[in-house]
């Protein structure tokens, strides 16, 4: 249904009168052109006809380029066979232009530099500003740079036989200005009369045109704005959070009350708030949107404000996948290629998943399309069959076309086809079935790529990267809107909301610092010009006109008007629009919105049961692990049964560098090869400093070699790595000289034992055999480290007690190797406490542990063996031993869902 306002009863009072069958209605912009179209077509059904002719409505800008149409098949004017070019042409020229010329400063972003000329130049155009005019002398020098651009790219385009469209309007008044208007009518098939709907701010060039029109025999007509008797309220809100939630909820209401009526909200800063806005009325209208397998559809409303093309989902995966053509991807951008449902078949998603972990474990920030490739083929089950074979293939074939057509130099059509052949060869946009959006999405995708192949025009042959740049800019800059269903809800700008007709319109966002509009004139043009032309955004005063009027025109669109402010915006109190304060403020009875998250939670009907068991484990052999186990189990037995029965573990974060871990890695490796080389305390005395230096340097050379592979490795780099690490090993190696003799017998070696019927593969970092023939067992550790950890039911570190009860006959000393630039020092206990500097008696110790070795020993094994029983019999409590500490850096919080009560509301989703 239409709604019934005063605007659609002046259109109607036109429809019925004497428009003639050639009348054109004339629009600014295509939205009220559909409208128009539509309320005739009401109206004609409305008065009982099926059959009628369709109304002649096109907006400002469509008509312009019929009229050029018609010109160039007339083919008589000087310029008709000139290209008229689109907005990213001209764009593109400009920012070639701009870039090429001598005077242009360096660093200067040429791209948004090109949007600000080619602004300019529309106001140039279609405001007439006499550029060739300009007093020189008082001219900065972005004026001065901004003519010397204007004279390159008027010359480009003489050039190349180039038109742009703000010259348009000049072109076709020319035309028609020296033509015989008779023949001018029949040769341009001109309209009797011309019905003006909509024009607010009517530019010089549009002004000219019509006149040239009216020269010819057409007649114009302006649709004459009703006078506003609207009952009008003004309300405010807490912040425009609660204003925004508070509107959508009134939409819905209102719609839900009366289905049947037309409502407008009016946002200023929608394109800004696009996003926000979106994400609040779908919660409203659509609260199954929320849900993963929810099928993305045209929503319940429509909105004017477009998203980038760039930036949805099926777009991203396609530019992504172009980013192949580089020699190496940053690491973010293989794991979203991995991941995506656009590219390669469905049944390979969740082996791709897990693809990109093992990418991530290499610990490669940049990795090359050739580690992709090799990465995919080598990922194989257990039985060695291809997990990604489809994905495998699929890079290969890009692989082929990248280096097959990487090198050369092409222009953006004929890079077109190169770029939709890889494409292919990754199966976008995937073997599933696209939704609604996706599908349209698609649909407008086709479009742009004649519009990139039309480039051709203001190109020269590029490499593939700035034609990829280009295409991405090209879906940047074109605006997706959905195609929705017909919506009695419209989400509008402050501009296209002029002229429509409503029942019920808000319009929000009306604080004094938000309206009017701050201006913004152009930088490259003097500002006393633009302001005594009055172009759009030069001054305080133009853009106050201008905000009144417009309010004016809201108050005539509707028989109910809200306008709505924010009391607060980032802690700064505001107060309403000095053009709407006048209204008197009300209180606006919204009830608050009850999300279907949030409905779902109060009206939840949960049964509590308390499971803290998973089960035994009924086959031993398929348990990977070692210490890391026992350490798991005694810190939360939920975290033992999480990581080492479901393997389930967090994605690993790759970091520029090296990680704590590596750092670990890296040290345990280098005095693995030191003690190699050096066997026993005998051999460390016997080397001079020369001579130990050398050794440890070689050592450090050959530990960093698999490091070396990773590509922000670099001489510094290595460097800094192999002075910190000699630093450190040689502190170490100058306390073993204090202790008494020994001889290494494990080195880095690995033992499997089983506990309690659990299998163990113990991996010891270092064993010493003494004189006496007892074994001193050594943990290196570059973190920090504290004996206590070795104590009670649930210790915190048993790998120590671990690596000393797995040789407990022998073993008479255990310790810590603390190894960092903090402290260089051994931490443990021995039976005989000098075996070397830092160790204790158990009796003197101060832990609660046994005092006598002997004992000590036994109850590492019985507390151990608990705990691997324990494991074994499924005992999975979330039952972490010191919650604060033990839960910090738990990556299973989300799992074992700690914090979450199901009797606590603000517990509630």
């Amino acid at each position: 249904m239409q709604s019934q306002h005063g605007l659609s009863a002046l259109l109607h009072e036109h429809f019925s009168g004497d428009l003639p069958a050639n009348g054109l209605v004339l629009t600014p912009n295509e939205r009220l052109s559909r409208f128009v179209q539509t309320s005739y077509g009401d109206f004609q059904r409305a008065q009982g006809k099926t059959a009628f002719a369709n109304l002649w409505c096109r907006s400002y800008q469509g008509w312009l380029q019929d009229l050029w149409q018609r010109l160039t098949l007339d083919g008589r004017h000087p310029r008709a066979a000139q290209v008229l070019m689109t907005p990213q042409q001209e764009m593109l020229l400009w920012e070639t232009v701009i870039t090429s010329h001598p005077d242009t400063p360096p660093l200067l972003n040429s791209v948004a530099t090109a949007k600000n000329a080619q602004d300019a130049w529309r106001l140039v155009c279609e405001w007439a500003l006499p550029i060739d005019s300009f007093e020189t002398d008082e001219l900065l020098q972005s004026h001065q740079l901004f003519l010397a651009w204007v004279a390159a790219f008027n010359e480009q385009c003489q050039q190349r036989g180039l038109l742009t469209f703000s010259e348009l309007s000049s072109v076709i008044c020319d035309a028609l200005m020296h033509s015989d208007p008779a023949a001018a009518v029949a040769t341009w098939r001109l309209p009797k009369q011309i019905v003006m709907y909509g024009f607010d701010d009517q530019a010089p060039a549009l002004l000219q045109l019509l006149e040239a029109l009216a020269g010819c025999g057409c007649q114009m007509t302006h649709v004459a704005e009703p006078e506003p008797t609207p009952q009008v309220s003004l309300c405010s809100f807490s912040d425009p959070q609660a204003e925004l939630e508070s509107v959508a909820t009134w939409c819905y209401q209102e719609i839900a009350a009366q289905p049947v009526q037309q409502i407008g909200v009016v946002i200023p800063d929608l394109s800004a708030r696009r996003a926000e806005v979106e994400r609040h009325f779908n919660r409203v209208f659509d609260p199954h949107s929320i849900l993963p397998t929810t099928p993305q559809h045209a929503p319940g409303f429509n909105m004017s404000a477009g998203q980038p093309l760039a930036q949805v989902p099926v777009m991203q995966a396609a530019l992504q996948a172009l980013q192949l053509n580089r020699a190496r991807l940053e690491l973010e951008t293989a794991s979203a290629l991995l991941l995506s449902p656009f590219l390669g078949i469905q049944s390979e998603l969740a082996a791709r998943a897990l693809l990109d972990v093992r990418l991530r474990e290499q610990g490669e920030l940049s990795p090359s399309r050739q580690l992709l490739r090799t990465s995919a083929a080598e990922f194989c089950d257990d039985e060695g069959l291809p997990l990604c074979e489809h994905w495998y293939h699929a890079l290969d074939g890009f692989d082929k076309l990248a280096k097959q057509y990487g090198p050369s130099a092409r222009l953006p059509s004929e890079w077109l086809p190169v770029f939709m052949a890889q494409l292919q060869c990754l199966g976008w946009p995937g073997d599933r079935t696209l939704d609604t959006l996706e599908y349209q999405q698609v649909q407008v995708w086709q479009t742009c790529l004649d519009e990139f192949a039309a480039l051709d025009v203001v190109t020269a042959p590029m490499a593939w990267s700035e034609a990829l740049s280009l295409l991405r800019r090209l879906l940047q800059q074109r605006s997706f809107q959905p195609q929705t269903r017909i919506s009695p809800v419209q989400i509008l700008g402050s501009l296209e909301a002029a002229g429509l007709p409503f029942d019920q319109l808000w319009i929000m966002g009306l604080d004094d610092e938000a309206w009017p509009p701050a201006p913004s004139p152009n930088p490259l043009l003097p500002l006393a010009v633009q302001v005594a032309h009055n172009t759009p955004q030069s001054s305080a005063e133009r853009e106050y006109r201008y905000a009144r009027n417009l309010t004016q025109r809201w108050l005539a669109s509707a028989s109910q008007v809200r306008f709505s402010y924010a009391a607060t915006r980032d802690d700064k109190q505001l107060q309403p629009s000095p053009l709407v304060q006048a209204f008197a403020q009300t209180r606006e009875a919204i009830p608050l919105f009850t999300a279907w998250e949030q409905l779902q939670w109060q009206t939840r009907d949960m049964e509590s049961i308390e499971d803290t068991n998973a089960g035994e484990v009924a086959d031993v052999q398929r348990i990977r692990g070692g210490a890391a186990i026992l350490r798991d189990q005694a810190a939360c037995p939920f975290q033992a049964f999480a990581r080492h029965r479901l393997r389930a573990s967090e994605v690993p974060e790759v970091v520029l560098g090296l990680d704590a871990a590596e750092r670990g890695n890296l040290l345990h490796h280098t005095m693995e090869i030191v003690w190699r080389k050096l066997g026993d305390q005998a051999g460390l005395l016997a080397q001079s400093d020369e001579r130990l230096l050398a050794l440890v340097d070689e050592a450090i050379a050959d530990a960093l070699r698999d490091i070396r592979r990773k590509s922000f490795v670099g001489f510094r780099f290595v460097e800094l790595e192999t002075r910190r690490l000699a630093g450190l090993v040689c502190a170490w190696l100058e306390l073993e000289k204090q202790r008494a003799p020994f001889k290494v017998v494990f080195n880095e070696s690995r033992k499997d034992l089983t506990l309690a019927g659990l299998p163990l593969s113990v991996r010891y970092d270092r064993v010493d055999a003494l004189a006496d023939g007892g074994l001193f067992v050594i943990d290196y550790k570059t973190g920090l480290t504290a004996v206590k950890s070795w104590e009670g039911e649930r210790p915190d570190q048993p790998q120590v007690p671990l690596y000393a009860i797995a040789n407990r006959e022998k073993v008479v000393a255990a310790a810590f190797a603390q190894i960092n630039s903090r402290e260089i020092a051994l931490k443990g206990l021995a039976d005989v406490p000098d075996v070397a500097p830092g160790l204790k008696h158990p009796a003197d110790s101060g832990l609660d542990l046994p005092v006598v070795w002997k004992d000590l020993l036994a109850h590492w094994q019985q507390t151990l063996e608990q705990l691997a029983s324990d494991f074994l019999a499924g005992e999975a409590a979330v039952a972490p031993k010191v919650p604060g500490s033990t839960c910090r850096y738990c990556e299973l919080k989300g799992f074992c869902r700690i914090r979450s009560g199901t009797d606590d509301e603000e517990d509630a989703p």
